[in-house]
């Protein structure tokens, strides 16, 4: 079940002490000890006065935000290689952005029920909040395709309010974003998977149905899939046997589907 810590107006630390005892403390492999920083990051939000300090110095820096892939009200406060601390901001309505083009924080995806394929490790910050509806799945039960009968297990629901800590495990919590009654701020603790298979997929949920309604694409499936389009222009005899191995096994659905592609295409015998 989705870890809660509750609120607590007592310790407040500065950004560089968090940082420093995540750099001390913090163990990726570990979900306890991610969990153990918890009280930290409750300490960080409970500092009313980090936020507007590091957005002062960031401006002042004619890079600020070098290096931040995040769209919508999205920034990073540090990136470590095991890591990574952000700012996020849940805004009421979809807002425009300086490139004149509507950026909603509750698109299609974060209405529906999903998952992450990160730990999320997040604090509320500002505001009344977002709620979330909580859920569990099984990644193991999960065939990495759009379509698969799948009934989530319902956990309840929470709103990240002032200073309560949640944490979204990976692949295993679900939730539904739900849009706050005023402009709400959260900051983040984001932990890279150690599931089995890393390169597992962001599913999404249709909960009313009971079925998987979308898989995301994982750079990994793309970088296989392009791999195999070779396979498919050259179609050598002796590209088969391999090809049928992993169409018939392999645990992403979308390399899966690519061979197959490839078998029904059938081989180039003029290479043989």
């Amino acid at each position: 079940m989705t870890y809660v810590l509750p609120a607590d107006p007592g310790d407040q630390i500065e950004l560089t002490e968090y940082l420093a005892h995540l750099d001390a403390h913090l163990d990726v492999r570990d979900e306890d000890s991610v969990l153990a920083t918890a009280p930290k990051l409750r300490a960080l939000a409970n500092n009313r006065r980090f936020l507007a300090k590091h957005l002062v110095e960031s401006l002042a820096k004619s890079d600020f935000q070098k290096g931040n892939r995040y769209v919508g009200p999205t920034f990073l406060l540090e990136r470590r290689r095991d890591y990574v601390v952000r700012v996020v901001g849940w805004p009421t309505a979809p807002e425009r952005t300086p490139s004149d083009r509507t950026v909603d924080a509750y698109s299609a995806d974060e209405q529906m029920a999903h998952n992450h394929t990160m730990g999320i490790l997040t604090v509320g910050y500002w505001g009344p909040g977002y709620e979330t509806d909580l859920f569990e799945c099984d990644p193991d039960a999960l065939t990495g395709e759009a379509g698969q009968p799948y009934q989530l297990a319902g956990r309840g629901r929470e709103r990240l309010s002032v200073g309560k800590v949640m944490y979204y495990r990976p692949h295993v919590d679900v939730h539904i974003q739900n849009v706050p009654e005023d402009y709400s701020i959260s900051l983040n603790l984001l932990i890279p998977s150690r599931h089995k298979d890393h390169y597992s997929s962001q599913y999404f949920f249709d909960v009313a149905r009971g079925k998987v309604v979308g898989v995301g694409t994982t750079v990994a499936d793309a970088e296989r899939s392009e791999f195999l389009n070779y396979a498919g222009i050259i179609r050598h005899p002796s590209f088969f046997p391999h090809l049928e191995k992993i169409a018939a096994g392999h645990p992403r659905a979308l390399v899966r589907k690519k061979a197959s592609e490839i078998l029904r295409a059938g081989p180039d015998l003029s290479r043989a």
